[in-house]
């Protein structure tokens, strides 16, 4: 039953549930805020005193962004909208189904959410860019500075007395002393070339998403560029999901 002050709310604003199987069968409310069902509840709550109810086995309220969502209250038999059980808060549209204990409900009007051309907020980035810049090679490494040439002696100035050649003593090299029986051959050492590092991959240019979502079927599309297969979405209990059923 609505308060005096329900009538002041929009119809918009409200969510119209209508039971259809249950001990009350038939009866129908509006909820403007919050409402709690169970057997301890007052008013419509209660559902006809409901056997199978927990003292406190649900809870229906308005949601920040307007919308309406139903949450379990940690019941016995659990709360499930649309036949499946809800572990968190599940968002009501008309339409769909609540089961509470023997109880089955009927959304039947509830608010909408707004309506958005979130195709007007695409993101335009250069493909063409993208591509030609990742199948881009490194650039090659710089060659090395050419080694300055040798140059010879300066010549003496004119007039100058040259001084004799200093003669230099060659050393002679011993030949190699052979090796006694127990010593064996130092092994020689080999360089092992340090690892080069992968060239850096090129950060795209740009990248372009066509995103679009229909809030009335609660789904959405998600695709690269034009003509690409999309990736779809499907909204349920408040999170978006990847809809594995997609092709």
């Amino acid at each position: 039953m609505n308060s005096p002050q329900a009538n002041e709310v929009p119809a918009t604003q409200q969510i119209r549930l209508e039971v259809v199987a249950g001990k009350a069968a038939g009866f129908s409310f509006a909820v403007d805020e919050r409402m709690v069902f169970g057997r301890q509840c007052a008013g419509p709550g209660r559902l006809a005193d409901d056997p199978e109810l927990s003292r406190h086995h649900a809870e229906v309220a308005r949601q920040a962004n307007g919308l309406f969502a139903i949450v379990d209250l940690s019941s016995t038999n659990g709360t499930f909208v649309n036949g499946e059980r809800v572990a968190g808060p599940a968002v009501l549209a008309p339409g769909d189904t609540i089961d509470l204990g023997a109880t089955r409900l009927i959304v039947r009007e509830a608010p909408a959410a707004p309506k958005v051309d979130v195709r007007a907020a695409t993101i335009i980035v250069d493909s063409t860019a993208l591509e030609t810049a990742a199948a881009a090679p490194p650039p090659p490494p710089s060659p090395p500075a050419p080694e300055p040439a040798a140059t010879g002696p300066p010549e003496p100035p004119t007039g100058a007395v040259e001084e004799a050649p200093e003669v230099i003593e060659e050393e002679v090299e011993e030949p190699p002393r052979p090796l006694a029986d127990e010593e064996e051959p130092a092994a020689e050492e080999v360089a092992v070339p340090e690892p080069v590092a992968p060239p850096k991959p090129v950060a795209p240019a740009r990248v372009e998403l066509h995103l679009v979502i229909d809030f009335d079927r609660r789904e959405a599309e998600i695709s690269l560029r034009e003509g690409d297969n999309p990736v779809r979405l499907h909204e349920r209990d408040g999170n978006w999901r990847i809809d594995r059923g997609a092709p």
